[in-house]
């Protein structure tokens, strides 16, 4: 489901719906990283990518705890975070899925990627609402996801770009 479906959804269903695709892409992500511990023969890349995948467990069960509890104290939950986007993948060629011959660099853009469009997508859902309750789910999780992908920048900073 694209951000711009949801503008025709209201109410808890439809703040519950947004849940479970937050929940869906915690979940490929956390898939994707865990594949890609078998791409890298860099112990200290493989332990960042474990983390990584860990944040994504972590992540998803923060949202199955507001799927149960409900979305109306969220406010306190959404903290601004020194994380800059450094804008890596805006400049570089991203595969569009990750083949046999897939290496760590491959790897690394595609999370890229993959965290810069689902904090797009909650932006864009942000952005459709004037629901107080939805706002701060939306802003949540953008926040979350530039967090997600500040650190794989960071990672691919300090293994790809030492190569050079």
């Amino acid at each position: 489901m694209t951000a711009s479906e949801y503008q025709y959804m209201g109410g808890e269903q439809y703040l519950e719906e947004i849940l479970r695709q937050a929940i869906r892409f915690e979940e490929e992500s956390y898939a994707l990283y865990r594949d890609a511990i078998k791409s890298t023969p860099i112990a200290d890349a493989a332990a960042m990518l474990e983390d990584l995948a860990a944040q994504e467990l972590a992540h998803k069960k923060k949202l199955q705890r507001l799927q149960e509890q409900g979305v109306s104290d969220l406010a306190p939950m959404v903290k601004t975070s020194e994380a800059q986007d450094l804008k890596l993948v805006d400049y570089l060629q991203v595969p569009a899925e990750l083949d046999a011959g897939a290496d760590l660099q491959d790897v690394l853009l595609l999370a890229m990627q993959r965290e810069k469009s689902t904090r797009e997508f909650y932006l864009k859902l942000n952005d459709l609402t004037d629901d107080g309750q939805a706002k701060a789910l939306f802003a949540l999780l953008a926040e979350e996801e530039l967090q997600h992908k500040n650190r794989v920048e960071a990672l691919y900073e300090n293994l790809v770009y030492q190569e050079f």
